[in-house]
């Protein structure tokens, strides 16, 4: 069943992307200066949340920090997995007692495709 997020469902702010983002929609971000974001070069950066939109260099980037979201997946994930970050913006499945779980996945995904998900915002962590 296909579902799209809407307001109520998640938190969004409002950030300047740091280069052309326009292909990177649903990955994961962070922030990269004052009030600007780039796509995370590692899975030990800081995730300050999900990308929704397409911006160039210098645009408003919507980014979602908390809620309902879709996330491009960077291996294969099934609903119900819990998810942590992977390189370069993309989410991997987690293990059980992983650090850096950042959220749960609602449908599942195969590598490069986005999947339904929620993010458990900025700086969440696995619980044991």
């Amino acid at each position: 069943m296909s579902q799209s997020v809407t307001g109520g469902e998640n938190w969004t702010r409002a950030y300047v992307a740091e280069n052309d983002l326009s292909s990177q929609q649903f990955r994961l971000l962070e922030l990269s200066a004052d009030f600007q974001v780039d796509v995370i070069d590692s899975a030990d950066d800081h995730v300050i949340g999900v990308l929704q939109n397409k911006p160039e260099a210098g645009q408003h980037a919507s980014v979602v920090i908390l809620g309902a979201t879709k996330v491009v997946a960077g291996d294969t994930i099934s609903a119900g997995d819990l998810w942590k970050a992977g390189a370069t913006g993309f989410a991997v499945a987690a293990s059980s007692g992983d650090d850096g779980v950042l959220g749960i996945a609602e449908s599942g995904a195969t590598s490069g495709y986005p999947f339904s998900a929620v993010f458990f915002g900025p700086g969440a962590k696995a619980l044991s």
